[in-house]
């Protein structure tokens, strides 16, 4: 990890610091991370050396030092949206459920959430649906960046069904980026996906960021990586049969997706 703090990603633990310290020369370090501008906060940690567990030392510095004081702001407990960007890592996903979890209790509302050109796969799919759900009722994720990685048709299905299901985007649209993945047949999963009522549609227009009646609309969806033009041996890489949409109207809350 010493290594990694001098190309641009702090250390977790200097020499000689006991594990899971968290010095506050260190914290300060990773909070540099963070910028304030025009109302909204940046998180930019996308670095070739970003991984699981630098991203585990970046929730610590945020729990150990952050103040919304320092950023000029007031402490009355209202939340504070942000833009998320660990992009162009070696994520394998391990740390995001913490990373997500310590966003949420630092109470910051996420807008955009970039996590293309890692090692992403369907096993995040439970945590980001988390995120999604729990975000303040006067604020949605409108972008998730989520191509170039190894998302399974499966995982994809499953992504897609559960962030229609949150009830979230009734009225608006989630752009949703997951091309260049390893989803077989996206033609046909998106044919499943709309023969099932949910409200998505693909688009080759990448400004396109929202179309009336379309609670996920997937970019560039049809160009996946050449290991997904033919069938995997696998059970995840197998596309399942839709669970029903929800009904339009329907306001009994999110529903629970499928396992």
């Amino acid at each position: 990890l010493g290594a990694m703090a001098g190309r641009g990603v702090p250390g977790g633990q200097p020499p000689g610091s006991r594990p899971g310290a968290m010095t506050d020369e260190a914290a300060r370090t990773w909070l540099k991370k963070i910028r304030f501008s025009r109302g909204v906060f940046e998180i930019n940690l996308g670095a070739p050396q970003l991984d699981d567990v630098q991203l585990a030392s970046f929730c610590g510095a945020l729990e150990k030092a952050f103040t919304r004081e320092e950023f000029g702001l007031s402490s009355d407990g209202s939340w504070m949206p942000v833009n998320v960007d660990i992009s162009n890592s070696r994520l394998c996903g391990s740390t995001l459920p913490k990373f997500f979890k310590c966003l949420l209790e630092m109470q910051m509302a996420v807008l955009i959430l970039k996590m293309h050109k890692n090692e992403l796969g369907d096993a995040v799919v439970p945590a980001i649906l988390d995120l999604v759900q729990r975000q303040p009722a006067t604020s949605n994720v409108s972008e998730i960046h989520l191509s170039h990685n190894i998302i399974s048709g499966s995982g994809a299905q499953r992504l897609i069904e559960g962030l229609c299901k949150s009830r979230r985007y009734e009225g608006s649209t989630l752009f949703l980026r997951l091309e260049q993945n390893r989803v077989w047949a996206p033609d046909k999963l998106l044919e499943v996906l709309l023969q099932a009522g949910y409200p998505v549609a693909a688009t080759e227009n990448v400004s396109q960021r929202a179309k009336p009646g379309v609670a996920v609309l997937l970019p560039f969806f049809c160009s996946q990586k050449e290991s997904s033009t033919a069938p995997v041996a696998g059970a995840q890489n197998l596309l399942f049969a839709a669970s029903p949409a929800p009904s339009p109207g329907d306001t009994r809350g999110p529903l629970t997706p499928r396992p």
